[in-house]
This record gives C-alpha cells, sequence and structure tokens, in this order.
C-alpha cells in the first residue's frame, strides 16, 4: 500500500452529535497540490493573497475542509448525510507516490488511522 502523508488524526469534540469533525496532522506541511487533491469534485475556495494563504474546499453533502497552506494541521467536518466510506476517499487522496512519500517511520497506511464517524 502506499505511504501516506498524514500523520495522526484526532476527533474534535464538537456540540453538533450529527457531525464528525477530525484534525489531520500531516508529515509534511500542507502544499497546494494536496490541497488540489482533496478538491478534486469538489468546491475550493483559495484565498492565496491573505498574510496565511486560506483555503476551503467543500465537497457537496460529503464534507467541509479548510486550513492554511504552510500549516502541518487542517480541519475536516464530515456531514450528516455522507456516503458511508467519505472518510476513506478523502485520506486516500492524501497518498503519496513512493518517490515523494516521507520514509515509513514517519508515516502511516491509510487503515492505521482510519476514524469511525
Amino acid at each position: 500500500m502506499s505511504a501516506s502523508c498524514i500523520k495522526s488524526i484526532s476527533t474534535v469534540e464538537d456540540c453538533l452529535d450529527s457531525t464528525a469533525v477530525r484534525e489531520v496532522e500531516l508529515v509534511i506541511p500542507l502544499n497546494k497540490e494536496l490541497m488540489r487533491r482533496m478538491a478534486k469534485q469538489a468546491k475550493l475556495k483559495y484565498y492565496p493573497h491573505f498574510p496565511r494563504p486560506y483555503f476551503r474546499i467543500e465537497k457537496s453533502q460529503q464534507f467541509v475542509a479548510q486550513g492554511v497552506i504552510g500549516n502541518r494541521t487542517f480541519r475536516v467536518t464530515f456531514l450528516p448525510h455522507r456516503d458511508k466510506d467519505a472518510m476513506e476517499q478523502l485520506w486516500k487522496c492524501l497518498e503519496q507516490s513512493p518517490k515523494a512519500a516521507p520514509s515509513p517511520g514517519e508515516c502511516l497506511r491509510p487503515s492505521d488511522h482510519a476514524s469511525k464517524p
């Protein structure tokens, strides 16, 4: 299985029981390529002119991801009526090719960090 640039995924406590909020920590700083992978077939709002380049990705009825280019963390809110495999699909889009992947000791396989809704 391909290596992932995800270091850890933690659950963020939220007042809405119907959503699943995750804080994702990456092995590498978030960059435009990763942002674009997550935004595939989704609505991307990107503000490169902000002092800290901010993005928001909305995938209809699936999730909202937001973060800052250059940070190692970003937040994802999975929506109540999402597909049952929406989380796994997002984690898979963060996989890297073996050439670009961090060393094996620094990263996890997607199945190692899959979160339950």
